[in-house]
């Protein structure tokens, strides 16, 4: 056998490994070589592991394996693995080409095994699907009044815990409790209770389809989304205004919160004395997150979208990387990020639209 399938940039697989990831005490078991894992070791640093040592398990089958041997090794690898609450078996896009009914090798299995296969798109789609595939193999709970969900938020967004420890804290300002953020550093047993939650709400629509209707389908769990990311202080003030009126609670706490964080973006913005009006920009993110930042914008500082000679250009840290020192300015925006912030960086939220505004008009 070969080397592993050249991927030009992260798809599927990408996406479906990282929402695995995102789950403590679900193990991702890959069914390849081990080149196959490189592509994946950014999970290392979006989402320590502390407890696993070696990586990502994986089954090492090689030329000799086209014999047959090679379901196997994929047995032998997942019957191996310590004790561990689930465990989740993708076949690599190399291996994936012998054919290996992989149920054979994972049936009989007395822990929580779901094999994930017959996933194609890009990365939101592979997340979205892994995470909904997931879900769905859960046991049925009485609903919990007054509790949620955060759906398609991923390990994969920009500074992700930035996001969740600040809609978990804001949403329970509102009398919300979060139970679980499927595939964003969720454990199993809050994967479990997720089935409880009384609402979801979308934070990423774009990688939340699949999970939004095996919530609904399944267990009967609506989902609250205004179609958009919460990108920018309107789009994160709209979804938590229809929070608000889907679950009937009091959104005057948040109006605080926003119109404090607002006052400050105000205050930073003209003591900057910068004028953004014609500066030209582009995004190189996917639909939920371009299409708010574009609109932001262009409405509030009179900026021009244009994708041919921009001036400035979201996109993601490894093209942001290659770009340093030329005349368009690029700001590091999506996955993979390439840098370590130790200061809150995030693209969604209230704390995403005061970093969007560092890196527009900050002294950078």
């Amino acid at each position: 056998m070969g080397a592993c399938t050249v991927i030009s940039g992260p798809d599927w697989f990408t996406g479906a490994a990282m929402a695995v990831e995102g789950m403590d005490g679900v193990t991702l078991v890959l069914h390849g070589q081990n080149g196959c894992r490189k592509p994946l070791l950014i999970s290392e640093r979006l989402n320590p592991r502390p407890d696993r040592k070696g990586g990502i398990p994986f089954s090492r089958v090689n030329a000799s394996d086209l014999t047959g041997t090679s379901l196997v090794k994929l047995r032998d690898t997942v019957d191996r693995l310590d004790d561990t609450g689930a465990v989740v078996v993708m076949c690599s896009p190399g291996v994936s080409i012998l054919g290996d009914d992989c149920r054979k090798a994972v049936s009989g299995q007395d822990r929580r095994t779901v094999l994930l296969e017959d996933i194609e798109g890009d990365p939101q789609e592979g997340f979205d699907k892994a995470v909904a595939r997931i879900v769905s193999t859960m046991e049925p709970r009485r609903k919990v009044k007054g509790t949620v969900n955060l759906l398609g938020l991923s390990i994969m967004d920009k500074d992700w815990t930035a996001v969740k420890d600040e809609f978990t804290e804001n949403l329970g300002a509102m009398g919300l409790k979060v139970v679980c953020c499927p595939g964003a550093g969720c454990t199993l047993e809050e994967l479990e209770r997720s089935v409880s939650a009384e609402f979801n709400i979308a934070l990423v629509p774009d990688q939340c389809v699949e999970t939004s209707k095996a919530y609904m389908d399944v267990f009967g769990i609506p989902t609250i989304s205004t179609g958009h990311a919460p990108v920018g202080f309107d789009e994160t003030y709209r979804l938590y205004r229809e929070v608000a009126e889907r679950t009937g609670k009091d959104i005057s706490p948040m109006m605080k919160i926003i119109n404090r964080c607002r006052r400050r973006a105000y205050l930073k913005t003209v003591a900057c004395d910068r004028d953004m009006k014609g500066v030209s920009f582009s995004v190189d993110l996917h639909t939920s997150l371009k299409e708010p930042l574009v609109e932001w914008l262009e409405d509030s500082f009179a900026m021009v979208y244009d994708d041919r000679s921009p001036d400035i250009v979201f996109t993601n840290g490894y093209k942001a990387s290659l770009h340093k020192g030329g005349r368009t300015r690029y700001i590091d925006a999506g996955f993979p990020s390439m840098k370590v912030d130790f200061v809150e960086s995030p693209l969604l939220g209230l704390a995403g639209s005061l970093f969007v505004l560092d890196r527009l008009l900050g002294d950078r």
